[in-house]
């Protein structure tokens, strides 16, 4: 992990409880998000959620039909936080985040996402 990427009061936390280690400070991270990283972080929401949520989010929004209207990018955190909420009300089994993962890397080698 990069350093700058830490919080600053960052000590031996374990990594379920440091989403603010992914979003905040980065160079590309705004202040929204680093707030609602904080808050997140605050709240206690464990990394395992907000990994999930991210990427249940991003793959809700790749497998749509064809013919629906193209969306703009994911631009900011604050698009994750309904479904951070939904999975903290309804948890996912563990596998989920690994089948998730499995998933992202099939569509966007179906769709050229990351090309």
């Amino acid at each position: 992990m990069l350093p700058w990427l830490l919080p600053r009061d960052f000590k031996e936390r374990t990594p379920e409880r440091t989403p603010l280690a992914i979003f905040s400070p980065a160079p590309a991270a705004s202040l929204s998000d680093q707030w609602l990283a904080r808050r997140f972080y605050d709240d206690g929401v464990p990394l395992q959620v907000v990994e999930t949520a991210l990427l249940l989010g991003s793959l809700r929004r790749l497998i749509r039909p064809a013919d629906a209207p193209r969306l703009s990018p994911i631009r900011s955190l604050a698009y994750c936080r309904p479904v951070i909420e939904e999975l903290r009300a309804h948890p996912a089994p563990e596998s989920y985040l690994n089948y998730l993962r499995l998933k992202l890397r099939q569509v966007a080698a179906d769709v050229n996402v990351f090309r």
